[in-house]
């Protein structure tokens, strides 16, 4: 039971934010967005929403229950040094990214280049990685590389 209370709240702190500046910006526009353009929009914002949960990002409530305390042992900064999961977690990281890397464009046509794919992979996974040291995961400089190139592939 204490799990699912635990999902529905991630994902109301999720959806919920998403749901509402959707609205209030299809209001206020003139020509409001057609429906497959906001089903778009939510198949995204439930795909940010899975890689949060796989990735056990950190959240406030990490904050809350153990405050800020970086171990330096959380980090690894030097690439490809240590792999608990092989070649199989730098494969299973890109691909995660590869929807990310597909999304963006069509969703924002003015973000159609690959660097927009590589920046904004980049920025999205360093997120991740960052919050990650709140919930004392590893934080992973491969995993942000592998995520950046998922990113690519699917631009």
């Amino acid at each position: 039971m204490n799990e699912l209370l635990w999902n529905a709240y991630e994902f109301l702190t999720t959806m919920l934010p998403f749901g509402i500046a959707c609205l209030t910006v299809n209001r206020r526009q003139k020509n409001r967005l057609p429906k497959s353009r906001l089903v778009a929009l939510l198949v995204f914002a439930l795909y940010i929403m899975a890689v949060f949960y796989v990735t056990g990002a950190g959240t406030l409530f990490d904050i809350l229950r153990r405050g800020i305390e970086i171990n330096p042992q959380q980090l690894n900064l030097i690439p490809f040094y240590y792999t608990p999961f092989g070649n199989a977690g730098h494969f299973l990281n890109a691909v995660m990214f590869v929807p990310f890397g597909f999304l963006l464009p069509l969703l924002w046509p003015r973000l159609n280049k690959i660097g927009y794919a590589v920046l904004y992979g980049f920025g999205f996974s360093m997120v991740i990685e960052l919050s990650q040291l709140l919930n004392v995961r590893t934080t992973d400089v491969d995993d942000l590389l592998m995520n950046t190139l998922g990113a690519l592939v699917g631009c």
